[in-house]
């Protein structure tokens, strides 16, 4: 009976082991059909994908290729344009220019040397920018402080032409009408305002006007000498070649001299002040360096009296109309009857300019700390030239000896 029982219990047992088994294949079968369904769906999803990217890759190909199409277009219209305009003339060449001499006169060669000094770097519509380093530069800092000068020149010019006190012309180291065989090297500009850059100073900027800077000197009341009957004619004649400078014998009696007006000169005063804001972009400058401007003005003849300068550094004035002749050491504008011209200093530390820009300062304030003075220009009495031009002014006389 035990064994039977037994046997019972292992058969049910075998049957719910075998039960277990084909219930387990059956979920394993339904998890194999899912996964197999869910890989379907994602084949078809890539094949859609593929498809939609084929058909964009084909409408990029046929946009490329219509751009394509229009380059080569454009390309054949600028082909037939250029074949339409016409071939410019061929300019004929230009003679060569003659050879310079080999060897001039001293005098010219001093002359030539001094009209360079003023082109050293120039530019179209300022004048000359002569920098004088106090080190080594770099060609980026002379190229920066050559076109900040030029700029600022170019402010100064245009201001002076608004306010109707535009620099008369001619350069302000050698006269313009000084040609020689170096004339090239002085550019020509007429009109310019030079500057000069001096590294551990500051910057100058020089002009001319066409206008006297001072009302000129009362002329002395004097009788005038007799005529003596028995003059030399030859000797008057030696006289007034020696002492009396060609320029002036060539000048018009009839030429009027512009009169002083104060009015004017306090309108350049004011006028270049008031442009001197513009210089905090000079990027050279320090706030302990300067920037000066320096204005000559005309002088005219209150008599007809000429002047020379001899060697000794004295002075021969000839009166022509009272024929008589005197030499002074020290001279004074009245001596020379003349209106001497005067040169006019208006100069103004980098660190105020600065204030003025900013709006530290304002311009009556400004104004108060800009230094300006005036001398006479003694050297400018007569002669032709720019009031600034020295050397030219008085150049040796061979048979006399004379300056």
């Amino acid at each position: 009976m035990k064994a039977f029982v037994r046997t019972i219990i292992v058969f049910v047992a075998f049957n719910l082991i075998t039960a277990g088994f084909a219930l387990a294949q059956d979920a394993s079968n339904e998890e194999a059909l899912t996964a197999q369904r869910q890989a379907e769906v994602a084949r078809r999803e890539a094949e859609l994908a593929a498809k939609a990217a084929q058909k964009e890759a084909e409408i990029a190909q046929k946009q490329m290729e219509a751009a394509q199409k229009q380059v080569e277009a454009s390309l054949k219209q600028v082909a037939v344009a250029k074949q339409s305009i016409p071939t410019p003339p061929t300019q004929p060449s230009m003679p060569p220019a003659p050879a310079m001499p080999l060897l001039a006169p001293l005098e010219t060669r001093l002359s030539s040397l001094s009209r360079s000094l003023s082109s050293l770097s120039r530019s179209d519509s300022a004048g000359a920018v002569l920098v004088i380093p106090s080190e080594q530069i770099k060609t980026e800092d002379l190229v920066a402080v050559t076109e900040d000068m030029s700029v600022m020149s170019a402010i100064f010019q245009k201001n002076l032409q608004q306010a109707n006190i535009a620099p008369s012309g001619g350069s302000l180291f050698v006269s313009s009408r000084d040609r020689g065989p170096y004339a090239w090297l002085s550019g020509g500009s007429r009109g310019a305002i030079q500057s000069m850059c001096l590294q551990g100073y500051g910057v100058l900027f020089l002009m001319n006007v066409d206008f006297p800077l001072s009302p000129p000197p009362q002329a002395e009341q004097e009788e005038q000498a007799e005529e003596k009957e028995d003059t030399d004619p030859v000797w008057d004649q030696v006289k007034r070649d020696m002492y009396e400078p060609q320029a002036a014998r060539r000048r018009k009696a009839d030429r009027p001299a512009e009169e002083y007006d104060a009015e004017k000169v306090e309108n350049l005063k004011t006028t270049v002040i008031n442009a001197l804001k513009h210089a905090a972009n000079i990027r050279s400058l320090k706030p302990d360096e300067s920037v000066v401007v320096t204005i000559a003005g005309s002088g005219g003849s209150v008599g007809n009296i000429t002047s020379a300068i001899v060697t000794t550094g004295q002075v021969v004035i000839h009166d022509k109309d009272r024929r008589t002749m005197r030499i002074v050491d020290a001279p004074q504008p009245a001596d020379l009857g003349l209106s001497t011209p005067m040169v006019m200093i208006i100069r103004a530390k980098k660190s105020d300019i600065d204030g003025l820009a900013k709006g530290e300062l304002d311009l009556s304030q400004f104004r108060q700390r800009v230094q300006m003075l005036s001398y006479p220009l003694l050297g400018g009495a007569t002669g032709s030239g720019d009031a600034l031009n020295f050397y030219h002014r008085y150049k040796s006389t061979p048979s006399t000896g004379l300056r």
